[in-house]
């Protein structure tokens, strides 16, 4: 968080000296790279602070339907067995609620598409068993679409973690080009004392009783400073993203 502000407050400041950089073309490139940079951060601290969407509610729904469907046709499907006397067909079909519900997601799944490949292959014998195609059809749908749910998170993750390491890189590279570049371009602007002073305060060590407030005070000020002027589209931040781009910020920065 600490680089972060810091950046915020050094691109403050080149912002509002930007009449001044431009004097110096190599520096204005140079703050230009800068300024986009801490764009591109604050853009990704917003898509990483995007809350995975939970789906418990919703997947403790689809489970007990599945679960409910399942059972009833592979009770059905039992009864058929046992009426042919049948052990290969009645194998794999005793399940009550209780002792189906209770096993983990990826077994409820497997459980229920072992019992869906049983009833598909005696479909047209269970007819007299009040089961029908359309029957078998919706375990189908209820098994693919409870699987959806409780792999979703996961794709969530991923997509966190994808953006975090990608904003370690980004914070990284903002550094270096501060270190590497602005902060050695400075004494090209010695005429101009204040601005000086001004940036090397940005670019000295605070410590905050409110890191977070400071933060997002710092975005805030950020972006109402004069734009440093580019040749191509900038990028905008959604304004929700002033609210939650805090979240991750002590994490990664």
């Amino acid at each position: 968080m600490k680089r972060l502000v810091s950046f915020l407050e050094t691109g403050q400041v080149c912002r509002e000296n930007i009449s001044i950089i431009s004097m110096v073309p190599g520096m204005l490139r140079q703050v230009q790279q800068f300024d986009n940079l801490i764009l591109l951060v604050l853009e990704r601290m917003y898509k990483q602070a995007e809350p995975i969407k939970h789906f418990g509610q919703d997947k403790k729904a689809a489970r007990k339907a599945l679960v409910e469907h399942a059972v009833w046709l592979s009770s059905m499907a039992s009864a058929y067995a046992h009426y042919i006397k049948s052990y290969e067909a009645g194998s794999g079909l005793g399940w009550s609620y209780t002792s189906l519900y209770r096993n983990w997601d990826t077994r409820v799944t497997a459980i229920c598409t072992f019992i869906h490949k049983k009833l598909t292959a005696h479909q047209e014998k269970l007819k007299d068993y009040g089961i029908k195609k359309k029957d078998i059809a919706l375990l189908d749908e209820l098994i693919k679409g409870f699987e959806k749910l409780y792999t979703a998170p996961r794709g969530g993750v991923v997509r966190r973690s994808v953006q975090t390491e990608a904003l370690k890189k980004d914070i990284d590279a903002t550094s270096k080009l501060l270190n590497e570049g602005l902060d050695k371009m400075i004494p090209c602007f010695r005429d101009y004392p204040e601005f000086c002073a001004a940036f090397k305060e940005s670019r000295a060590q605070k410590k905050y009783d409110n890191p977070k407030l400071i933060l997002e005070k710092r975005i805030k000020s950020f972006y109402l400073a004069p734009q440093v002027p580019v040749s191509r589209k900038r990028k905008k931040m959604p304004e929700e993203s002033l609210e939650v781009v805090n979240v991750t910020a002590t994490q990664n920065a």
